[in-house]
């Protein structure tokens, strides 16, 4: 049996930060996608290959109770890169969503090099775009496929994979480049009644958008961490910074769901400038010297632009009406040492696209 899989990736355009805290975010599912292959086979052992993760296949079987055994030294050809696939299996099984078979023999491939840039070295680098998040999706969605299992609601499988990925991230992440790759479009999202939920957006008529690479990828994990022991230390600031963040995502999502694209980027600048100032309180740099290049070249372009995500590096965005203006800040970023990054949004989330 063969099974084919694609997932988008995507960039948070607002609410970052905020939405650990039970606020807004608003996340778009991006036309770059992560593609997973199961193929079946009737010897051997299971094998994994990625090739932005390590240039060889490792070998593994999988348990009935979803434990993964790695069939070889955790040092030789490095398995540890595939500690999503062991995270993704152990939480299927856990949740009774994928039930395994010890004679089921398959090879994988996770190939996310659409959300990666080939860096100096012949090395791969990532872009932000959440591509362990569309991974654990799409690897999910092909397990379900593969073992012949029934299909969950969106309601309850949306928990079940947030669960998968925050596994691999140490119990981190809200969970919104999770929801962005499963169902795809602008969606608003936020947890409500310890339960994660998404609604579908529409994006104002004539918002324009450059996405650029600034250049250095950044560590969310990393950043988490050093907000959380921020936050135990300094627990006012913390709640502050927050409360702001949330009440400025909420109004800029109300602009949305209005058409108001002016109204929205007047609250994203305002964003843009609390999300930079939780950074200097915290010490995070989220606007480290690339992004505040780009802010400036932004502002002599006279667009909005701000981090997507986390920030300390990976995506920014600009934002405006003007074409004038978006051509001008691209003209201004083709002369520096950034890159632009042709993205756009895709109304389609996981998808299966092959199974015989």
């Amino acid at each position: 049996m063969l099974v084919s899989t694609t997932a988008p990736g995507k960039v948070v355009l607002l609410g970052e930060y905020s939405v650990l805290q039970g606020g807004a975010a608003l996340a778009m599912a991006v036309d770059r996608q992560v593609r997973v292959r199961i193929k079946g086979k009737s010897t051997g052992d299971c094998t994994v290959c990625a090739p932005t993760l390590s240039p060889y296949a490792v070998r593994f079987n999988v348990a009935e109770n979803g434990h993964v055994r790695w069939l070889q030294d955790e040092n030789e050809n490095g398995h540890r890169f595939f500690n999503l696939l062991q995270s993704v299996v152990g939480s299927l099984s856990e949740e009774g969503a994928v039930r395994f078979q010890t004679q089921q023999r398959f090879d994988i491939e996770l190939d996310s090099t659409a959300l990666h840039l080939l860096g100096p070295r012949g090395r791969w680098v990532k872009l932000g775009l959440g591509s362990s998040a569309a991974l654990t999706v799409a690897l999910a969605e092909a397990f379900v496929e593969y073992t012949g299992q029934a299909r969950w609601s969106l309601d309850r499988w949306m928990p079940a994979l947030i669960k998968a990925h925050r596994r691999f991230q140490g119990d981190q992440g809200s969970g919104v480049d999770v929801a962005a790759s499963l169902h795809g479009g602008l969606i608003e999202y936020r947890w409500i009644n310890k339960r994660p939920c998404a609604d579908h957006l529409r994006l104002p008529s004539g918002l324009k958008f450059v996405f650029v690479w600034s250049g250095q990828s950044a560590s969310t994990h990393q950043l988490l961490q050093r907000l959380r022991s921020w936050r135990e230390n300094h627990s006012v600031n913390y709640t502050r910074c927050m409360d702001e963040l949330g009440s400025i995502s909420s109004g800029a999502i109300e602009a949305i769901r209005q058409g108001n694209t002016a109204a929205f980027l007047t609250a994203t600048d305002r964003f843009s400038t609390a999300v930079a100032e939780l950074g200097v309180q915290s010490g995070l740099e989220i606007f480290n010297p690339a992004h505040q290049d780009l802010l400036d070249m932004a502002k002599k372009a006279r667009l909005v632009y701000k981090p997507c995500g986390a920030g300390g590096g990976d995506l920014g965005v600009a934002m405006g009406v003007e074409s004038e203006n978006t051509k001008k800040f691209a003209e201004l970023v083709k002369n520096s040492d950034y890159q632009i990054i042709d993205i756009s949004l895709i109304p389609e989330g996981v998808q299966t696209i092959r199974s015989q």
